[in-house]
């Protein structure tokens, strides 16, 4: 390669194409469109969604005239329809994958007993910090307890560590947080 001149990957070709055709006012390809939001992570193959993203980080696109999830339109890019009260859901579990070997179709009942498979279920009870409602860790629960036996009061701890007055009572009443 001559000096000064770089490769350009597939990822920056593509850009390339959409950018001449809009210039050129020429339709672009929905699944071109589609791909020029994707990045993908080449440890775990997740093709991760660039653009509008859900605050659950789920992508989101606008495909035949409506927002639809990433995932969603992924499937319907690469495997056609998808029948009524059918979900797309993940086999990787992230959330901003659209890879469509990532994908499964499944009712909401398959939806819920995969989270709850996968541990990602409030109803699942993981102890501790792997629940995934954990805003404090082991240590914190520790630090907790040993500021409440300092004499700090409930709520100065509770400002402390960001959570509410009833978390920290509960912690230190061992209504929560049992196991440590």
């Amino acid at each position: 390669m001559a000096k000064g001149t770089y490769e350009r990957t597939d990822e920056m070709k593509l850009k390339l194409k959409i950018a001449r055709c809009r210039l050129n006012n020429k339709p672009v390809d929905d699944k071109e469109r589609f791909l020029s939001y994707i990045k993908i992570n080449k440890i775990s193959d997740c093709w991760e969604w660039q653009a509008r993203k859900h605050k659950r980080g789920y992508g989101y696109y606008r495909f035949n005239k409506k927002w639809m999830a990433a995932s969603r339109v992924a499937w319907l890019i690469y495997y056609g329809d998808i029948t009524d009260n059918m979900y797309v859901l993940h086999k990787c579990d992230n959330p901003a994958c659209c890879n469509p070997e990532h994908l499964f179709l499944g009712t909401q009942k398959d939806n819920m007993a995969d989270m709850v498979k996968k541990g990602r279920s409030i109803m699942c009870s993981l102890p501790g910090s792997k629940s995934g409602m954990a805003k404090l860790t082991e240590n914190q629960v520790i630090q907790i307890r040993e500021s409440y036996q300092s004499q700090i009061t409930i709520a100065n701890i509770a400002r402390n560590y960001a959570v509410s007055w009833t978390t920290i009572k509960n912690i230190i009443d061992r209504n929560t947080w049992k196991h440590i």
